[in-house]
């Protein structure tokens, strides 16, 4: 990529040259030459990434499956002299890695972004039994440009059924049951095609179901908390939150040595009672090890935490 004095950039690609050998000196060492135009190129300013498409017949017909190895990136001052550019003249360098060739048909060879979560329901509210219809069509990936999508969905109904994940993002679910004055919490999370990233915001309704009689007494007042249901858990937790308030709450998991490794919840909620649940997944959507976690929980200011202790 080149910037020209107004800003503009372009996007080439060429040889490096020969590399610098101090015992056999080459005039042509670490001197790039321009062999022409890239088929594409953008940057952008906010993520920092660069992409450049080269078709395989201008990169020498490279493969999925081989390897870059040594490969380092320079940023060079303009200077009207193409010259030398070599890491003692480099106004900043990179260490060296080695990589290897994935292929369009693979994951992506920058950094994938993760899709966006989104929900409605409708109706909203009724009585027991009620039937919901979800629908999750407005979820989003941002590298749809680079053939990347939304693939899974999984609804968590917050009636403590099990939570159903699947590839259309529609779905009805029956409450037999009436929730309480908070309404049951139902949350959202989505993962894409291509590397099976999960969606780093979780999207929520809230559903009230009464049971259509009269005279039914208030509920005991609720108190803020957070509290797993059973402990040590297997592979899976399931923890009440008890919120004494309408507002946002932020539930996030940690490694025993303090490294956060999911966010559970980070949304508006109603106050009152909530059964959230962590399938043992980090914020990639892998499983995680063994071990013991902290979770915190945060709202209005407060914050509570628990520890919990997952088997295998």
């Amino acid at each position: 990529m080149r910037t020209d004095a107004t800003g503009a950039t372009s996007f080439e690609y060429g040889k490096f040259g020969v590399a610098l050998d101090p015992t056999n000196p080459n005039p042509n060492a670490n001197t790039p030459v321009m062999l022409g135009a890239a088929d594409q190129g953008s940057y952008s300013q906010a993520t920092g990434v660069i992409r450049i498409v080269l078709s395989n017949s201008k990169a020498e017909n490279i493969q999925a499956g081989q390897s870059l190895v040594g490969l380092n990136v320079r940023t060079y001052l303009n200077r009207p002299d193409p010259g030398q550019r070599s890491q003692n003249n480099a106004s900043d360098i990179t260490g060296n890695s080695n990589y290897t060739l994935v292929g369009n048909a693979s994951c992506f060879c920058y950094v994938d972004r993760p899709p966006v979560a989104s929900l409605a329901a409708t109706p909203t509210s009724g009585q027991a039994p009620l039937t919901v219809n979800f629908d999750a069509t407005a979820s989003s990936d941002p590298d749809v440009a680079d053939g990347d999508a939304v693939a899974s969905y999984t609804f968590n109904f917050g009636d403590g059924s099990n939570p159903v994940t699947q590839s259309s993002p529609t779905i009805s679910h029956t409450y037999n049951a009436a929730s309480g004055p908070s309404g049951y919490f139902v949350t959202l999370t989505c993962k894409d095609q291509k590397c099976g990233t999960q969606s780093l915001n979780v999207a929520s309704t809230n559903i009230e179901v009464s049971s259509g009689t009269s005279g039914v007494p208030p509920a005991d007042p609720v108190a803020f908390g957070l509290a797993p249901l059973s402990n040590p858990s297997r592979g899976q937790v399931f923890f009440d939150l008890g919120l004494d308030r309408d507002g946002t709450v932020s539930v996030q998991a940690f490694s025993a040595a303090g490294r956060r490794v999911a966010n559970l919840i980070d949304a508006w909620m109603p106050a009152g009672r909530h059964t959230l649940h962590w399938r043992g997944l980090d914020g990639s959507g892998r499983p995680v090890a063994p071990g013991v976690y902290l979770f915190r929980a945060k709202a209005g200011g407060r914050v509570v935490t628990t520890r919990v202790v997952l088997l295998p």
